[in-house]
Parts: structure tokens; sequence; C-alpha cells
């Protein structure tokens, strides 16, 4: 069972920017695409159908991977550790509303992967999808006019801990 089961009124989401996607969308799947395929993974399909961004096959399973961009996440902002991730940043947050794709994985008997990568497209972390079915399901406690979200807009929030830091290769 889940236990983030909620109502299924996502509430206010997040307005569409189609600027941000046009920046962001292609570059993640051109940074996790190589990384999959160098890990065996046979790609079935990334064309927009606004579902899951990219479809692959590796040993007989399919593997749905959803992947976004954090754009301030980045190289130059000096926190002491391997991922130079902010400490003040305790969870990651994945929207709500993605959980359509957690119902396309439960259906399809698949594994579904989110990738939050950095600015500069040199690491992600990975959420494996049992991470989000056992995620706390909540508003954000630090939402602003500047963040674009929206008041009763809801998150999964996963602990960075559970996730796994994804190093990419400058081969890839």
């Amino acid at each position: 069972m889940f236990n983030n089961t909620l109502n299924k009124n996502l509430g206010p989401t997040r307005k569409f920017r189609p600027e941000s996607y046009k920046a962001n969308d292609q570059k993640a799947k051109d940074i996790i695409i190589p990384y999959l395929e160098s890990n065996g993974h046979t790609i079935i399909d990334s064309k927009e159908d606004f579902g899951v961004d990219i479809k692959s096959e590796k040993g007989g399973n399919l593997y749905y991977t959803e992947v976004e961009m954090k754009n301030q996440w980045y190289a130059g902002s000096n926190f002491n550790n391997e991922a130079n991730w902010n400490p003040r940043w305790t969870d990651l947050r994945i929207p709500y509303r993605k959980d359509k794709l957690l119902q396309v994985e439960r259906e399809k008997n698949s594994f579904l992967n989110f990738y939050v990568i950095n600015r500069e497209g040199t690491m992600a972390w990975r959420v494996k999808d049992s991470a989000l079915k056992d995620a706390d399901v909540k508003e954000p406690n630090n939402k602003s006019r500047f963040s674009g979200i929206r008041e009763g807009e809801l998150f999964f929030h996963i602990p960075w801990q559970e996730a796994e830091l994804v190093l990419f290769s400058k081969d890839i």
C-alpha cells in the first residue's frame, strides 16, 4: 500500500512556462539518454506526449524515466559535500501531479525513475518509484512569490539521502 494516498484533487499546480520547458526539457533528455544507453538500456521512445519523458527497455523490463533540471543546483554554489548540495535542502521535491506516472508504472508492471539534474548536467539525483510510493505528500514550507509554487500545490518530499547520486562521465 502507498503512504501517500490523498484525495486525487491535486489542487493548484505551477503555471506551465513554455520558455522554461523549451530551455530544459530536451537538455535533460540529452543528458539522461546517453547515460541510460551506457547502462544497457534500449531507448524505445522519447518524443513529447506529455506523459513520461523517456521509455526504455533493459533485460526484458520496461523503464519509464522522468527528467527535470534543477538550475538552482550548480557547481559554483560551493557547499562542502560530494554533490555540492545545499544542506538546507533536506529533501527532493517532485510535483505531486507526477503521481499519474506512478499509475502508469503500477498498471504496466514496470519501473519508474526520476532524475533531478544539476544546472551543468554533471550529476543527478535518481529517485526510484519505491521512494515516491513511501514519500510524504505535502505543501513545501518555503513558498515565496519568486518560487512559482502556488498556495496549496502538493509535492512528494523525498529525503535526498534516499536518492542515488549519479555522476556523469565526460565520455557520455
